[in-house]
């Protein structure tokens, strides 16, 4: 989990770094963060809270024509933010 939850941070910050790079010759770099999407990665995980591929594929398609950051579930965003939100002390006791 380490190395995935860290590629994760790496992808993120690099974009940002990248989209200002780019940004003045106009290049438009999207970064989509789809949550749980129903794949051999989220087997184990509750299908209530997976996206079907297709689902995932079509709001991906819609939003890369859209700079910046998407989240393509609204509970996914609010998720990350409360993570982000936790303090580190505090955070690192949960089993998430």
């Amino acid at each position: 989990f380490p190395v995935y939850a860290a590629s994760k941070a790496f992808l993120h910050v690099f974009l940002e770094a990248i989209r200002l790079k780019v940004e003045e010759y106009g290049v438009t770099v999207v970064g989509v963060r789809p949550g749980p999407v129903d794949t051999a990665m989220t087997a184990t995980h509750p299908e209530h809270l997976k996206m079907p591929v297709e689902v995932a594929a079509r709001k991906i398609l819609r939003l890369a024509q859209k700079p910046g950051n998407h989240y393509l579930s609204p509970l996914h965003r609010v998720l990350a933010w409360v993570f982000r939100a936790i303090p580190w002390p505090l955070f690192r006791r949960l089993d998430v």
